[in-house]
């Protein structure tokens, strides 16, 4: 029954150690659609939920929102990794406005999607 005892406290310290490094950050390089920018941003490369909230927000070592990486001249969001060239002529006004630049990256992120008339459920 020791033995048990003693297993389990060591699995508890052990997990609890490893699970402060399930969370990790790389950088990476980007260039922007419009301009032309090229640019460096830290962005999650993995985490781990143990749940969720009642908000659906994950707990546990994890980025939650997840970052977007953004252009630093401009504000452009890349929320993919691919945009048509209609697809960047419709967000060229709309990265132009004021209302758009003081924004969150993630309601940028919507903002444009409903411009390009993406799914809803991308949206």
């Amino acid at each position: 029954m020791k033995f048990f005892y003693k297993t389990l406290f060591f699995c508890t310290v052990v997990s609890r150690g490893v699970s402060g490094y399930a969370h990790t950050q790389m950088e990476h390089q980007y260039t922007c659609p419009i301009g032309g920018e090229t640019f460096k941003q830290t962005m999650a490369s993995s985490g781990t939920s143990y749940g969720a909230m009642l908000d659906f927000k994950p707990y546990g070592p994890i980025a939650a929102p997840w970052p977007l990486a953004v252009c630093p001249s401009n504000g452009f969001v890349m929320y993919k990794h691919d945009f048509t060239e209609q697809e960047l002529a419709l967000l060229q006004p709309l990265i132009e406005e004021a209302s758009y630049r003081s924004a969150s990256p993630h309601y940028r992120a919507y903002r444009m999607m409903k411009a390009i008339n993406a799914p809803i459920q991308q949206q």
